[in-house]
């Protein structure tokens, strides 16, 4: 049981678990796949590692305001999440053009990382490293991001529903989040409002968190679970505990896979 189990009982895109296997290769000397992932939170499931980042989808649970997305977590930045795709197909793409951008050229490795994504054009992907270099930004002239585009590409043709600060963010907005989805300025601003949930208020959750499960806010509990404010061996009982609550065979599938990881050496987050 594992993160490839969670993946097919889910009914996510199989085309992720190529490249979780690494049956289709990463074609940079810097990413691994199908090795145990060195730090994540609970919510990310992991496709690849690049140094100490994880690429992954990002799900929530116990709630209907939030679907599933790809983004980056950095340990080093307080663990904090960006949303770089929407989808594995503009995943797949944007990884491929900045592969062409570095490499100059489309070498058969990148060719065979696209393969098993159709939507795809390699010569498409090569015309915009020609006419602009490098500038990610450029991507939404895709087919595949136009109209869709995730937030590193845009804020504000933004559709999504990875949260985006604003001044007139609502109190849903903010229980439906975690504190790693900001930056820490923004967490420190968020804080101060009469609106914000208690998990972006607290330095140390695990109070909170067991608060919130005896009173069976299980989307409260989670998102506190995936905020700031934890060492992993605490995060770990927690989680076991959020798992026996909810009895929910999924959830107990990404419990396992989770608290199997070795993460206490790493402290906290």
């Amino acid at each position: 049981m594992g993160y490839s189990e969670l993946i097919k009982v889910e009914n996510y895109d199989y085309r992720l678990l190529m490249y979780m296997s690494g049956e289709i290769e990463h074609p940079s000397s810097f990413v691994t796949q199908g090795q145990e992932v060195p730090i994540i939170l609970p919510a990310l499931i992991p496709i690849w590692c690049d140094q100490t980042d994880t690429v992954g989808l990002w799900k929530h649970w116990f709630t209907n305001s939030r679907y599933p997305t790809i983004v980056i977590q950095s340990p080093e930045n307080c663990y904090r999440v960006q949303e770089i795709a929407l989808n594995l197909d503009q995943l797949i793409a944007s990884e491929s053009y900045s592969l062409i951008s570095a490499e100059g050229d489309v070498a058969d490795d990148i060719s065979s990382f696209c393969a098993p994504v159709e939507s795809i054009n390699v010569n498409e992907i090569v015309r915009l490293y020609k006419k602009y270099d490098h500038d990610p930004k450029r991507l939404s002239e895709l087919d595949i991001f136009k109209d869709n585009v995730p937030m590193f590409i845009s804020e504000m043709e933004y559709k999504g529903n990875f949260p985006k600060y604003s001044s007139d963010i609502s109190s849903s907005e903010l229980r439906n989040s975690c504190t790693v989805e900001y930056s820490k300025d923004v967490v420190d601003e968020i804080s101060e409002l009469d609106i914000s949930p208690e998990w972006f208020k607290v330095k140390d959750q695990e109070p909170l968190f067991y608060k919130l499960l005896l009173k069976e806010d299980f989307s409260g509990a989670w998102m506190c679970l995936n905020s700031n404010g934890w060492m992993f061996e605490d995060a770990k009982k927690a989680m076991k505990k959020l798992a026996n609550k909810v009895n929910d065979k999924n959830f107990s599938i990404l419990t396992e896979a989770w608290t199997n990881l070795s993460l206490e050496i790493n402290g906290g987050y």
